[in-house]
């Protein structure tokens, strides 16, 4: 026989009855205490022993089982089991029982089996066991049934049951998987159930086509998997961009998590993303470095088996696995790197796929799209919502001056150019070496001018993050080459990168950087807004090419990682605490934004400024990182921002409860006064604007401080030092 034991060992039936109106034979069927009648409908059948031996259980013959002993049935074979006139269960399609318990006396009755594998078609008579309770138990579910008709039913080749309730009133039979979640199965309604999760939401069956399958069964001539009758194939179609703006507050970034027409997409826990324009076509895509994305299929009511992922894979490979609901590997393919070009990895199976996961050394994710049959049935070739493959290389390649072999910071970037038709009127600019390796990019807004028409204008300053040799190239997209001149303004002086020949502080790399990028029309968005949508911060990141940072340093009371005291639900955050940070700047203000995990949200309930006491994000800032890089000791020029992400409220609804923060605020402290005056170092930051929220796993901050607060003027190419944390 051909099953699938990977997961599912044995299944175990347990009949629970009410007492008959005598003992044993008054029930009818049960020759004695302990023993069940069995019938041989169809050839294929076979009884099985206590002692293991097997016999041949001819068409039409009726022998007694007793404890221990069980029926065996081929693809093609029928077993009828008869408990009296109360409970008949049919096996079917590559079954097998074993007899556990048969207990039957004047005050109940108590069978107990085992399935392992095939069909269970069981007719549970209500009006001869009103009372009675039949309990079907599996490695990963109980279900339970007070009178009804169904049908419970394992598929061959993978760890996936179903439950077909064929005629049940509400509560008559229930579904229990191993999270604790029970769900109602009615009539007419398929669930199925695997090894992790919740039992699937109900699926209406064509109940046409279920008799037909369940005859078709019953005579022995079924080959179809019941998955393959009542789930339709999915049929879904998305780019990044979808996908992106299916959650726009959220960042690319590890663990950031989206959904797109129930389909789960999450960024894994390691690597490098963001959100990039990587093939030019004016659709922002996840790019990674060394990374990977997960695909959870398990809330699509449909059944996936063809899908087909579009990357563009720049270096390394990137490599496509789909896998079952106990996450056993089904297929996998590869695809090397093809910068020029992008790429469909393509997978179809006869196996359900309920997970996917994309590794990627260094490339893209453009989108994917869960591909349905042709009309006959047969697997449709790969589907792509990516309308060019091909990436454009229209850039020009430009020189850039240099004085002494050091190329300056920032670059003054100017030109005319044709607007970009599907860019949002973003041009891209490249730092390349001369043989075409990439180093740094940045985007710049094109003003005026019309899409095909008269040519615009761009403008920009760019910060070079690194120190570069002076045959640098630099390369701008879609611009008009006889009219682009590189300019450098008549009254800025250039400062190298190089601190050896000019005495410029930069901080040792060992130490880390953060990067914010200044906020202008240059970067498509002119401002951002303390409203707790975190639009503005991806139109930053997207165009910046900076993304929140995961903080290193989180505090927290081992003591509170449970404890919960103001009544604050429970959240769903994969770690206790977990933090991201990023920056950005205009000429007005500093804006800090804080993405926080955080399972038990406990915050200070003081009125003073020891708002570190509670869960608050913290900030220390010193203005001067130059001038005491060596000193130790905290100074005036060292100050600190905590921020209170404010108290969680209910909205009181029942039906459709959720939570919202209210009366942030900020404090300031100067730590170079603390050792003398204590808390009169600190006040209230009444200056800071701030907006927060609550999310599935914690909540968010963004927070605007004017540089007038940290006596410090905002202009590009400065810096100072910082240090971000989050406290528990």
């Amino acid at each position: 026989m051909r099953k699938f034991r990977s997961v599912l060992t044995w299944l175990v039936l347990s009949v629970v009855l009410a007492a008959c109106s005598t003992v044993v034979n008054a029930c009818g069927g049960a020759q004695a205490d302990g023993q069940v009648s069995a019938l041989a409908s169809l050839d294929s059948v076979f009884i099985v022993r206590a002692d293991a031996s097997r016999e041949n259980l001819p068409v039409e013959q009726t022998t007694v089982l007793s404890v221990g002993e069980g029926v065996d049935v081929d693809e093609a074979g029928r077993a009828i089991l008869q408990f009296g006139d109360l409970l008949t269960v049919e096996v079917l399609r590559d079954g097998e029982l074993t007899v556990q318990e048969v207990s039957l006396d004047e005050q109940n009755a108590a069978v107990t089996i085992f399935q392992n594998g095939g069909l269970l078609l069981n007719d549970f008579d209500p009006a001869e066991a009103i009372a009675k309770r039949f309990t079907i138990t599996t490695e990963f579910a109980t279900i339970e049934a007070t009178g009804t008709t169904f049908m419970v039913y394992q598929e061959p080749n993978s760890p996936l049951q179903w439950v077909l309730a064929l005629d049940a009133t509400p509560n008559d039979l229930e579904v229990t998987t191993g999270t604790g979640v029970t769900k109602d199965v009615q009539t007419n309604i398929a669930r199925w159930i695997a090894p992790i999760g919740d039992a699937s939401a109900g699926i209406p069956a064509n109940m046409s086509n279920v008799q037909t399958w369940l005859a078709q069964s019953q005579a022995g001539t079924n080959t179809d998997n019941f998955g393959d009758i009542v789930w339709p194939q999915a049929d879904v179609l998305a780019d990044s961009q979808q996908v992106l703006q299916a959650a726009p507050q959220v960042v690319p970034a590890p663990g950031a998590s989206y959904t797109y027409q129930n389909v789960g997409i999450t960024l894994g826990a390691a690597g490098q993303y963001a959100a990039e324009d990587c093939n030019l076509d004016g659709i922002p895509d996840v790019a990674m470095v060394n990374g990977s994305l997960e695909m959870d299929f398990r809330q699509v009511l449909a059944r996936v088996k063809a899908l087909d992922v579009t990357v563009l894979v720049r270096n390394g490979s990137a490599t496509l696995t789909v896998l079952d609901p106990a996450r056993g590997t089904i297929d996998a393919q590869s695809a090397p790197a093809t910068p020029e070009s992008a790429q469909i990895l393509t997978l179809r199976h006869d196996v359900p796929y309920h997970y996917a996961q994309l590794e990627m050394t260094d490339g893209c994710f453009l989108g994917f799209s869960l591909t349905p049959p042709q009309a006959n049935e047969l697997p449709e070739g790969p589907r792509t919502p990516i309308e060019n493959m091909e990436v454009p290389e229209s850039f020009v390649r430009i020189e850039v001056p240099a004085a002494d072999g050091i190329v300056t910071t920032p670059l003054i970037i100017s030109g005319v150019a044709s607007v970009p038709e599907n860019n949002d009127r973003q041009l891209l600019v490249k730092l390349e070496t001369p043989d075409g390796q990439e180093i740094q990019r940045q985007w710049v807004h094109v003003e005026g001018g019309e899409i095909g028409g008269e040519a615009g204008t761009f403008y920009t300053t760019m910060e070079v993050d690194y120190i570069l040799p002076a045959e640098v190239v630099v390369r701008v997209q879609n611009i008009q080459p006889t009219e682009f001149p590189i300019v450098l303004a008549e009254d800025w002086v250039p400062i190298t990168l190089n601190p050896e020949k000019t005495g410029a502080f930069r901080r040792p790399p060992e130490y880390g950087e953060f990067y914010a990028p200044f906020i202008s029309e240059s970067i498509g968005t002119n401002s951002i807004v303390m409203d707790g949508d975190g639009t503005d911060w991806q139109v930053a990141s997207r165009s910046s090419g900076v993304n929140p940072t995961s903080i290193g340093r989180v505090v927290y009371d081992e003591a509170c990682e449970v404890f919960n005291p103001y009544g604050v639900p429970s959240l769903e955050a994969s770690v206790d605490l977990a933090a991201q940070v990023m920056f950005a700047f205009d000429t007005n203000y500093l804006y800090v934004l804080y993405l926080v995990q955080d399972e038990s949200f406990v915050p200070y309930r003081g009125e003073d400024t020891r708002l570190f006491l509670g869960d608050a994000p913290q900030l220390i800032i010193d203005t001067d990182l130059a001038g005491d890089f060596e000193d130790t000791t905290d100074s005036k020029d060292d100050l600190e921002f905590d921020f209170h992400p404010g108290f969680v409220e209910s909205s009181g609804d029942d039906v459709g409860a959720f939570y919202f923060l209210y009366a942030p605020r900020a404090a300031y402290w100067n730590l170079g006064e603390v050792g003398t005056l204590g808390l009169q170092a600190s006040r209230r930051a009444d200056e800071v604007i701030m907006a927060t929220w609550w999310t599935s796993d914690g909540y968010g901050i963004e927070a605007a401080i004017p540089w007038a607060s940290l006596n410090y003027s905002g202009v590009p190419g400065g810096s100072f030092g910082v240090a971000a944390s989050v406290s528990d």
